[in-house]
């Protein structure tokens, strides 16, 4: 809860896993970017994004006490402030700092994907045309990647190094699609076509797109996205509403990327709840 006493003395209520992985090793780091209801900072290369007490779920995401209309941008935290991680504390800019030790973490429910989800999404598509930020020269570039994913080879796919950080935003519409695609990909354990596909994002995210949208990528390889996205492979269609209002354009890009991901796997799929 808010400190009275210190309005800035606040405490993280949940992590995401590689937010938690980052804040156990400690250490010190820079805020670099604020917004007006979260802002991230770089640990140790990981970069992590905290909200209010409002904030979503995610891999990077850490839900604070911060009262909900807390306004970060306006709270005098600024991009190049110091942060640092020690005893169970985290102290950023000069007068913020937050409690570590009752944080529990977040883990997404396990996917539960089944051939439904895509006529769940296609009965979506419907009602609500995509609003996807993928620009025209995307096209091509995603039906190479969808004649991959049907064969795919030992060779990095290579559309993936132009769509890379396609598209304007923090995370670009580009990084968004083949995001999805891996986290897709790892649940339903499609793990050659996966491991493929997070070895080309590993080597070319560095060079290809900004460190944050890099590390929502690498979260991606892990098979971990946003709270909705995971409620959405559960076949929940309310979560579809939810995931499309995440950022510009964002939510809309990650269901591109899972609608494609699934139309191409779906005999795999069926084979697979079959089996099951």
């Amino acid at each position: 809860m808010t400190n009275n006493t210190n309005p800035f003395a606040l405490t993280f209520l949940r992590l995401g896993p590689v937010a938690g992985r980052a804040l156990k090793k400690g250490g010190r780091g820079t805020v670099v970017a604020v917004f007006e209801r979260c802002f991230y900072f770089e640990l140790a290369g990981t970069y992590i994004c905290v909200g209010n007490s409002d904030f979503s779920n995610g891999p990077l995401n850490i839900v604070s006490s911060a009262p909900t209309k807390t306004n970060w941008s306006a709270s005098g935290l600024r991009v190049g402030d110091r942060a640092s991680v020690s005893n169970d504390h985290l102290k950023v800019g000069t007068n913020i700092s937050f409690d570590l030790g009752d944080a529990e973490i977040w883990t997404p429910i396990p996917a539960l994907i089944t051939p439904a989800l895509i006529t769940i999404i296609e009965q979506f598509y419907t009602t609500n045309p995509s609003q996807n930020g993928l620009p025209e020269q995307a096209s091509l570039l995603i039906e190479a990647l969808s004649g991959w994913l049907k064969t795919p080879t030992p060779k990095a796919p290579a559309p993936i190094k132009s769509l890379l950080g396609m598209g304007p935003g923090l995370t670009p519409s580009g990084d968004d699609f083949i995001g999805a695609m891996l986290i897709t990909l790892h649940h339903l354990k499609q793990n050659d076509a996966q491991a493929q596909l997070a070895n080309a994002v590993i080597e070319l995210a560095p060079a290809c797109t900004n460190p944050i949208s890099a590390q929502h990528l690498y979260a991606a390889t892990e098979g971990l996205g946003s709270d909705a996205f995971h409620q959405v492979l559960q076949g929940d269609p309310a979560a579809l509403d939810a995931l499309t209002h995440i950022g510009h354009s964002s939510g809309w890009d990650a269901l591109a990327g899972l609608y494609m991901t699934l139309k191409v796997c779906q005999n795999s799929i069926q084979h697979r709840n079959i089996a099951a």
